[in-house]
């Protein structure tokens, strides 16, 4: 890595400070809810959210109420129980749903900026970009990806690597050979 610091300080590039790549993430969070607002009809919106109260709702109940005890399968109890079964798992598969659409939204989202201008939309506004290690250029279609992914999935315990890396690079960085920079 000796040769790297050698290289930035001969092309004259400044790491990004830890707090303006955080800043940066969190505005591109608040980005992707945003698209994601705009996307979700209100019926689906409608949908999530009652989605959340009736899983809060099971969650909360009172088993007592079910009146489930040992082996009292009376068909009232067993009604009640299938009516539950089938309100949790269609609460689950619309949360589940909604999981999977914001987690797509991310990735693509951190993925066409990445790639198209070397910078999500909030580390554009906070004048910082990422590049590639070897040729402190935005990084190729494959790094892109690759990076996009690592960065959703890695996220929380990723940051924390950039606090004890010399270059200051998060797990997404290391594994993709990208670091931030200053513009």
């Amino acid at each position: 890595m000796n040769n790297l610091e050698e290289n930035m300080y001969r092309e004259g590039i400044k790491l990004a400070p830890i707090y303006l790549r955080i800043a940066a993430y969190v505005i591109d969070i608040f980005l992707v809810a945003l698209i994601c607002n705009v996307l979700f009809s209100d019926s689906q919106s409608k949908a999530i959210e009652n989605a959340q109260k009736t899983v809060q709702r099971i969650y909360k109940m009172d088993m007592e109420n079910v009146k489930v005890r040992g082996v009292d399968s009376s068909e009232d109890n067993l009604a009640k129980i299938a009516s539950i079964q089938q309100e949790l798992d269609d609460a689950l598969k619309a949360l589940l749903m909604y999981v999977a659409t914001v987690t797509l939204l991310q990735i693509i989202y951190n993925f066409f900026f990445l790639y198209r201008y070397g910078a999500s939309l909030g580390q554009i506004i906070l004048r910082i970009r990422v590049v590639d290690v070897r040729s402190f250029d935005k990084p190729s279609l494959h790094i892109c990806m690759s990076r996009s992914i690592c960065k959703f999935l890695l996220v929380y315990i990723s940051f924390v690597f950039a606090f004890f890396d010399r270059f200051a690079r998060t797990l997404h960085d290391r594994m993709n050979r990208t670091i931030v920079i200053a513009n």
